[in-house]
């Protein structure tokens, strides 16, 4: 495993990490070696970093990975690009971060769902805030004011066929990662 800022890969961090409906609590400096119990679909894990200056998150990882990397998000750069792009950000809603390495691409939330595109910042691979409505290879995404409850993200690439769909759980307090 290995824990740092997300646009200071250099900058090891320290965090707590929790396998959701287990006890057991994991204290991870910059890198560390950790065994999870097998088995096979996937297994969500909770990462508060040391310093409340980061976000509390949430990610849902295969069971069988074999590395885990966390880059976890400032509060400040949160709160800064909402400011930055005029997203009038609503604490009581959901959050959800995503990183997309393989072309340009577009986000989506539930199906159907009239979800202001304003809430949907995209941001290149240093974590500044794009004034565009899709993302760049290397970027990502930050989803504000996601309606609390099951989520389905769609993230749809530029010059691929296949989408990358993803299920969680939005609650107030809780970024979401997707990998």
């Amino acid at each position: 495993i290995h824990v740092y800022d997300a646009f200071n890969p250099n900058n090891s961090l320290t965090a707590t990490i929790n396998v959701v409906g287990s006890e057991k609590e994991i204290e991870v400096s910059g890198e560390g070696l950790v065994r999870f119990s097998g088995g096979s679909g996937t297994m969500t894990l909770e990462v508060q970093g040391s310093s409340d200056a980061y976000e509390f998150m949430r990610v849902q990882v295969p069971r069988g990975v074999q590395s885990l990397n966390f880059p976890l998000v400032s509060r400040q750069w949160t709160q800064g690009l909402a400011a930055q792009h005029r997203v009038s950000f609503e604490p009581d809603r959901g959050v959800v971060i995503g990183y997309f390495d393989q072309d340009d691409f577009e986000v989506y939330l539930d199906e159907g769902l009239n979800f202001p595109a304003q809430n949907i910042v995209y941001f290149n691979s240093e974590g500044r805030g794009l004034n565009q409505n899709e993302g760049v290879r290397g970027g990502g995404f930050i989803m504000y004011n996601v309606p609390i409850g099951m989520r389905t993200i769609t993230v749809i690439p530029k010059h691929s066929k296949e989408y990358l769909v993803r299920t969680l759980v939005a609650e107030p307090g809780v970024l979401n990662l997707l990998k």
